[in-house]
């Protein structure tokens, strides 16, 4: 399945960036957009993401601030056609703003 990821990001010369976040004016780019070129630019964005060290732990959740601020990351690759957010998080909101359904 990596493979297919990986090649997915490949053909559509995808622009990837890495947000961590928690809770409230707790979000930081830890890998800026990074073009994946080609497969090797691929594999080092994937090494650079794996030693990419856990910026916090123990803090409340706020998906909504989360989502806004990686919303805004957004007007750095106006050139992009698609863009798309995949959050990953291990708990439920706890702190405003919501993100809206």
């Amino acid at each position: 399945m990596r493979r297919w990821v990986t090649e997915a990001l490949v053909v559509a010369q995808a622009k990837v960036l890495l947000l961590q976040w928690t809770g409230v004016t707790r979000q930081k780019v830890s890998v800026p957009w990074t073009h994946v070129t080609d497969f090797n630019a691929a594999d080092a964005l994937a090494d650079t993401i794996r030693d990419v060290p856990r910026e916090w732990r123990s803090f409340s959740t706020a998906i909504g601030e989360a989502v806004g601020t990686a919303l805004i990351q957004f007007d750095a690759v106006p050139e992009c056609k698609r863009r798309v957010i995949d959050v990953s998080g291990d708990g439920v909101p706890t702190r405003a703003p919501r993100p809206k359904r």
